[in-house]
């Protein structure tokens, strides 16, 4: 559990905008070009989360 914990913060970490009822204060609008489905994967650390971005929705 505390490695899909991880990965969620990882993901939403690296989402610089908003988009439904994902608000960040300091990003309040959505970002068109950030519409896009991601992979996570664990780096080689076990503390570390790759965000790999796939390609944009339709």
């Amino acid at each position: 559990m505390a490695v899909a914990a991880r990965a969620v913060t990882a993901a939403a970490l690296a989402r610089n905008e908003s988009r439904g009822c994902h608000h960040r204060a300091e990003y309040p609008d959505p970002a068109p070009e950030q519409a896009a489905s991601s992979v996570l994967r664990l780096g080689a650390d076990p503390n570390s989360v790759l965000v790999e971005a796939l390609a944009a929705v339709g």
